[in-house]
């Protein structure tokens, strides 16, 4: 899975891969929410595997 700490890349990249498997579930007939739901799942162990807190984590702002 591509890793990026861009926002806007990591949007991209999700948005990509639900459409894909999305079309590739109605291709072989099966559910293509639960697809969707699958291909989350897959993206959130990438990241808990990588120690990341996720894509879409805000940092917290260091005040001065």
């Amino acid at each position: 899975m591509l890793r990026s700490n861009a926002y806007c890349t990591s949007l991209l990249v999700s948005l990509g891969t639900v459409a894909s498997m999305y079309a590739a579930s109605q291709h072989l007939d099966i559910s293509g929410p639960i697809a969707t739901v699958v291909a989350g799942l897959l993206q959130g162990i990438g990241h808990a595997a990588a120690g990341s807190p996720g894509p879409f984590h805000a940092s917290p702002v260091a005040t001065g």
